[in-house]
Parts: C-alpha cells; structure tokens; sequence
C-alpha cells in the first residue's frame, strides 16, 4: 500500500499561490517594520491619554447597566466601579 500524495498544479495556479505568498510576507514585514519604528511613539501617546489627576464627583448605581456601579470624574468620563474608594 504506498500512499501518492501528488498535487499537480497548473502554472497559473502556481503563479496565484506565489503571489498570494508573497503579498502575505509583504504585509508581515511591513508592519514589523512600521512597529519598530512607531514603537516608542505609540507606548508614549498611550502613556501620556492616561488621566491621572481626576477626582471622583459621585459614586451611583446606574440603572441602564444592570445597577452596576459607576463612578463620575471631574474630567467628565464615567467608568465602572473596579475597586471600593476608601476616603
């Protein structure tokens, strides 16, 4: 029982299959590329869009979510209660 596994392919198969290859490695060293030198740019701006200095205004159950609980900041943003508040 000897088992033959041969594909034969066409050449314009071939040609797609190589070009689909290519165009694939094409985008893979691209975005390695576009990351390592974007890398430090990208980490700093997501450093720097953290809010650090807010203050919590109010601490509610809000009733569109389930009575979660969501805290205000005085920058305007509301998030879920992740952790109790000790004053």
């Amino acid at each position: 029982m000897e088992n033959n596994f041969n594909i034969e392919l066409s050449k314009s198969n071939k040609r797609i299959i190589i070009i689909f290859i290519l165009s694939f490695i094409c985008i893979l060293l691209f975005t390695r590329v576009y990351l390592s030198i974007n890398s430090n740019k990208l980490v700093k701006e997501e450093i720097l869009s953290i809010e650090r200095n807010a203050k919590v205004i109010d601490i509610y159950n809000n009733k569109k979510e389930h009575n979660f609980p969501y805290v205000k900041y005085s920058n305007g943003t509301q998030k879920i209660l992740e952790f109790s508040y000790q004053i």
